[in-house]
């Protein structure tokens, strides 16, 4: 757990706040930034290291408890071996009392008649007698100093089992106090959770937070190496775009491309096929597609693991950094001289130029504006200096003829199986009124709507449990625990059809879209106080706005829609999946999903091959089709 954490709090905290970027990036879709996702992760981790520290506290109670209880048991063995022990002595004494008395002469019993008188009772009176000829006066020093042994071992028992007490109290408060570290830790998980969501997988330019992240960390490790350069993370984006689409789809959340990403043929080999998979022919490989024969020469760690990998975007993008800065020489990049010359050299084609001079004007509008978008791109005076590799990527665009996108993955979501709820739930279970049919789902069977009594919300798309018929589940994200309600009415019990529209997406990069309703799809079901039951009017209303709701459910959605005061009605844009999302601008176009991002889906996948896309429209870009990686049906 505490390594997901450090990559995850390492690729938001190297995103970092764009306030010091460009506007047209955080128009696009702003970016993680420290006080919101780096800070949360901090807390999840402070809160694990708490928690961490108190386990280890309870051990050392628990072992110190087992101690204390192991002298305890020891003291006990002692006292009773004591008290058994002083038990016997007197016996011996007693016995020996009585036998010195038989066996002793008148004279002397006389003597012990005077020193006995005025003992009330005869048996008094016979020890007195009898302890008068004790010869072996030894027996009374064995008797107290097994009374004085028996104290002692008395005062020490006491004081063992107040310590103890001590201990144990103290381990009840470090288990109480566990209790709560470990809630406080749950809550931050879910908070970071949530707030990832909120911030979605995509920033701008398309890229998703690991590319950003290595951008960011490559710019920030070559400001520190080479002051003077002049490098902008803005460079390295619009160099991942033009090379690769920033690795789009194809790596996972350390950077790693799990689709491997390579180029067309373009010379003979030099790496035997190591890097690009091809022994006889070179090709550029990974997100900044260099060719083997740079890396060779190039190659950079950038994640800290020890290997120069180009198919990891951090390696590639610290690479391509230095590359760059090494290309523009003293021209710097932060002359527009500089960058043409750093270009060039990345791939000495003029249409590359201006494609790449284009994407870095868009991103770094504060520096970059009318370098590439006015007047000519003639070369820089001075010419690049000689690399020993010759160009990074070799001169040639990048192909994504080999690339195939993997198949789409499409989940079931079974929140009922046949012992009973089978899915995780947050939060405690509510009345609800519930009816069907659901309006994000609206084409599918088995799915209800329910408003809470208390807090007023809607809750959509719901399943009725196939044995109880009032206990329902609502999926607001299938990647979510499901909330629990109540249906103050039995709803039916149809088992949920499978299909479009889905219950989620997760596009490639990581972004989560949920459905939207479409317009005029049912309005929730309304609670309503016992007070306003009569209000029954709007029924056939109600109903003739709602395409494809059935008889049987409607009354109980419409019969309440005239109420005021005591009637919580939400309107159709109320019944879009409760995320942050759904309060952005909508697209000209109706959308069929809402996403983290800002993004919204505007149809259903295009199924027709195993790897589905959708076309997606996000304020600041234009258009385009985006691959789905998992569909919730």
């Amino acid at each position: 757990m505490r390594r997901r954490l450090a990559v995850l709090a390492t690729l938001v905290t190297l995103a970092g706040p764009m306030a010091a970027g460009p506007a047209v990036a955080q128009e696009a879709a702003p970016a993680p930034t420290a006080d919101s996702v780096t800070g949360v992760a901090d807390k999840v981790t402070q809160a694990a290291n708490v928690v961490a520290a108190l386990e280890q506290r309870r051990t050392a109670l628990s072992d110190e408890l087992a101690r204390r209880d192991a002298a305890i048991a020891d003291l006990k063995t002692h006292l009773s071996a004591l008290q058994k022990t002083s038990s016997e002595a007197v016996a011996a004494a007693r016995q020996q009392a009585l036998a010195s008395y038989m066996r002793s002469d008148a004279a002397e019993q006389s003597k012990a008649l005077l020193n006995a008188l005025g003992q009330p009772d005869a048996n008094d009176v016979a020890w007195s007698l009898g302890l008068l000829r004790v010869t072996h006066e030894h027996s009374l020093d064995v008797l107290k100093a097994a009374s004085t042994a028996q104290g002692d071992a008395d005062s020490q028992l006491t004081a063992a089992l107040a310590e103890r007490a001590v201990v144990a109290a103290q381990l009840d408060h470090v288990v109480a106090a566990i209790e709560q570290a470990q809630s406080a830790l749950a809550a931050a998980q879910a908070d970071l959770s949530a707030t990832v969501t909120q911030v979605g997988a995509t920033v701008a330019d398309g890229m998703t937070t690991v590319a950003y992240a290595a951008y960011r960390k490559a710019a920030d490790e070559v400001a520190v190496e080479q002051p003077a350069c002049g490098l902008r993370w803005e460079l390295l984006s619009a160099i991942g775009k033009t090379e690769s689409n920033h690795g789009g789809g194809r790596l996972d959340a350390n950077g790693n491309s799990i689709v491997p990403i390579i180029g067309i043929p373009i010379g003979p080999d030099t790496d035997g096929g190591a890097l690009d998979l091809d022994s006889s022919r070179d090709h550029a490989v990974g997100p900044m597609q260099f060719i083997p024969s740079t890396w060779r020469s190039s190659g950079a760690d950038g994640d800290g693991d020890g290997i120069a990998d180009p198919n990891n975007i951090f390696d590639a993008a610290l690479a391509a950094a230095r590359y760059l800065c090494r290309a523009a020489g003293a021209l710097t990049l932060a002359t527009r001289d500089g960058v043409i010359r750093a270009i060039l050299s990345y791939n000495p084609n003029l249409e590359y130029l201006r494609v790449v001079g284009a994407r870095y004007e868009a991103l770094a509008s504060d520096v970059a504006h009318g370098w590439f978008s006015t007047g000519d791109l003639a070369l820089p005076a001075e010419p690049a200096p000689a690399d020993d590799a010759g160009t990074a990527d070799g001169g040639h665009p990048p192909s994504d003829a080999t690339f195939t996108p993997p198949g789409t993955d499409v989940r079931t979501v079974a929140v009922f199986g046949p012992n009973g709820l089978t899915a995780s739930t947050s939060g405690d279970v509510v009345a609800a009124t519930c009816a069907g049919p659901s309006a994000l789902l609206g084409g599918r069977a088995g799915f209800v709507q329910c408003a809470p009594d208390a807090p007023a919300a809607v809750l959509d798309p719901c399943v009725v449990s196939p044995t109880d018929p009032t206990l329902v589940a609502c999926i607001g994200d299938p990647q979510q625990p499901v909330r629990l309600v109540r249906a103050t009415t039995a709803q039916p019990q149809t088992p949920p059809a499978p299909g479009p529209p889905f219950l989620a997406l997760v596009l490639s990069g990581g972004d989560v879209c949920t459905p939207v309703a479409p317009p005029g799809a049912a309005p929730a079901p309304t609670t309503t106080a016992a007070t306003t039951t009569t209000s029954t009017t709007a029924a056939a209303t109600t109903s003739s706005t709602s395409p494809g709701q059935s008889t049987t459910s409607s009354t109980a959605a419409s019969t309440t829609t005239t109420t005021t005061a005591t009637t919580t009605t939400p309107t159709t844009s109320n019944t879009a999946p409760m995320t942050t999302a759904t309060a952005a601008a909508a697209p000209a176009a109706t959308p069929a999903y809402r996403c983290a991002s800002g993004a919204a889906v505007l149809a259903q996948p295009a199924t027709s091959s195993a790897a589905w896309t959708v076309p997606i429209s996000q304020p600041g870009a234009p258009d385009r089709t985006v691959n789905v990686t998992v569909a919730y049906t």
